[in-house]
Formats: C-alpha cells, sequence, structure tokens
C-alpha cells in the first residue's frame, strides 16, 4: 500500500565559529517544533546543517581559506553541538548508519571538501529502511551548488 512519509529541509545559518553555531542551535529549536508536527510518524531532516559530526575528523587542510581562519581564530575548535542535538533528540544520521566515523563523506565544499555539513537525518523507525547514504561526488554535482549532494535511499 501507499505510505505517506513527511520530509522536512533545512538550510541552517552559516560559518564556522561558536557564535554562527550558536545561531544554529537557536535555529534547531524551531526544526524541533516542526518535528512535533510527525510525531508518532516516521519522518526525514534533510539538508545544509552547517555544521559538523561529533564524530568526523576535520580534515582543515582541505578547507577552504576563510574556513580555516575562522577556525584557527577559535584555537584550532571546530563546533559539533548541532549534530550533536539532532542525535541527543533521537534523530538517526543516515549517513552514519552504513559508514564508521572515519569514513564520512565530506559535502562541503565542492572545491575544497574537507568537512561534511549536509546531512539526512531519520527517526529511528525509519532507520532499517535506510540501505544506504552517500555524498553524491560526480562531476555533475558541481554545477549544482558548492555544496555535494548528499543522497539515501530507503527501502
Amino acid at each position: 500500500g501507499e505510505e505517506e512519509l513527511a520530509v522536512v529541509g533545512v538550510h541552517l545559518h552559516a560559518g564556522e565559529t561558536v557564535a554562527d553555531e550558536g545561531v544554529r542551535l537557536e535555529e534547531l529549536t524551531g526544526v524541533f517544533e516542526i518535528g512535533k508536527l510527525f510525531l508518532g510518524r516516521g519522518h526525514v531532516v534533510a539538508g545544509d546543517f552547517n555544521a559538523s559530526h561529533p564524530g568526523q575528523r576535520i580534515e582543515v587542510g582541505k578547507l577552504r581559506a576563510k574556513s580555516r581562519e575562522r577556525i584557527a581564530g577559535q584555537g584550532g575548535q571546530v563546533p559539533r553541538d548541532v549534530v550533536r542535538r539532532m542525535l541527543e533528540h533521537g534523530y538517526v544520521d543516515s549517513h552514519a548508519l552504513h559508514h564508521a566515523a572515519e569514513e564520512f563523506g565530506t559535502s562541503f565544499t565542492t572545491a575544497n571538501p574537507g568537512m561534511r555539513v549536509d546531512y539526512i537525518f531519520v527517526t529511528p523507525d525509519l532507520a532499517p529502511r535506510v540501505k544506504g547514504c552517500e555524498v553524491f561526488k560526480q562531476e555533475i554535482g558541481r554545477f549544482a551548488s558548492d555544496h555535494f549532494p548528499v543522497v539515501a535511499e530507503l527501502g
């Protein structure tokens, strides 16, 4: 039979500073409020979180110069609270279901892909249906955005 699936798209505040992460954390409260509309129903929250996973190694040398400067300006610290909060709130990182932290793909930027800031989160009931989730690093992906697309397959 047919099944409805709610998908929430997000684009959180950009920037690598601790202050930027604070803005994203405030925005995240709105994302969680939207998620409440789908209580009891599996749903997906996906998009540009502009945030780093707590378990991912960031290859600072691969980042664009502006990002390297911002990270260096705060003692090398890369904020990771937004993704941590998503996970604590019960959402599941589709990419992490099929990749160990050292194998996480990088989605930003297409010119200097040194970090993953784009995610497809699912509710726990949908996690067993995630057949795969990859950063789509085909050449054509460079034309869509300064981020590589992330693609998940649910069965």
